[in-house]
């Protein structure tokens, strides 16, 4: 999961936006997108 978290980080850095802020925005929508599965009682397939 990591090796993903890192790649979509790289993917959403620019000028604007350093590392360590991509990296959260990632970590953050990853755990909103499991919450909602969740929620709809779904499992998350990868």
């Amino acid at each position: 999961m990591n090796e993903r978290f890192e790649r979509l980080a790289q993917e959403l850095r620019n000028n604007q936006l350093f590392y360590g802020q991509a990296r959260k925005w990632v970590e953050s929508l990853w755990e909103d997108f499991e919450a909602t599965r969740a929620k709809a009682g779904r499992t998350y397939k990868g």
